[in-house]
């Protein structure tokens, strides 16, 4: 189990662990470069990091970098490698052919293999470029899928569908990624990453840790998804 904060205003965090001092604070999805301070003070959060670090959830390559600094993709990757090994049980596997010319990543290659990632072009995947809220969304939904429907595979996945209850659509829809738009609202549906004010910015993060709401939820409460039926 898992569990994601959204922020009241406009943000999304997860965990991170310094290994220097061992405290276990937020990371924040951002790409405005307005990021918060490890948050092992605030109560909102104590709990559940405290959870996430015992559950083994916090990726070592985390661990004793500056926490106020923006999350990158292959960062990321590896926070949704931890989520697929946390679910199952059962350790990633790095691909063993790898596409990338500009990284040689294990954790990056992990998710690729589960079909939590996919490349900024056939040969690159963008490492080091920062993560943004509708990538942040596809990676956890992949991962879902990945664990909870059997024959799932990033190139089938057209073949299957979500079981969820759309909400209204955000004001800035027409900004979302054609790629994004079902991860998004079933992120949303599901209280896992939410908009605000009616919007979700997708390409945005920005949020501080002053202004963090105690809404949270699981990843693994998610409804299952199922296999398109052909009409």
């Amino acid at each position: 189990v898992v569990t994601f904060h959204s922020d009241a205003q406009d943000g999304v965090a997860f965990y991170a662990k310094d290994k220097k001092t061992g405290v276990v604070g937020v990371y924040w999805v951002n790409s405005g470069h307005e990021n918060a301070k490890p948050a092992s003070g605030s109560s909102w959060a104590s709990a559940d990091l405290r959870q996430a670090d015992e559950l083994g959830l916090i990726p070592e390559c985390l661990e004793g970098t500056d926490l106020t600094a923006p999350i990158t993709r292959a960062e990321f990757a590896a926070v949704a490698v931890k989520t697929y090994e946390a679910l199952t049980n059962s350790a990633a596997i790095p691909a063993a052919n790898n596409p990338f010319r500009d990284t040689k990543d294990a954790d990056v290659l992990k998710a690729y293999r589960i079909g939590a990632v996919n490349g900024t072009s056939d040969t690159t995947f963008a490492p080091n470029a920062l993560l943004n809220r509708e990538q942040a969304a596809t990676m956890l939904t992949r991962v879902f899928k990945k664990v909870s429907l059997a024959g799932w595979t990033l190139q089938a996945d057209g073949d299957f569908s979500l079981a969820y209850a759309k909400p209204v659509p955000f004001a800035d829809d027409a900004d979302i990624s054609g790629w994004a738009k079902d991860s998004v609202y079933f992120m949303a549906a599901n209280g896992i990453i939410q908009g605000s004010g009616g919007k979700f910015m997708p390409r945005s993060g920005t949020c501080m840790a002053a202004k963090a709401s105690s809404s949270s939820s699981s990843l693994s409460s998610a409804p299952a998804a199922k296999k398109k039926v052909p009409s």
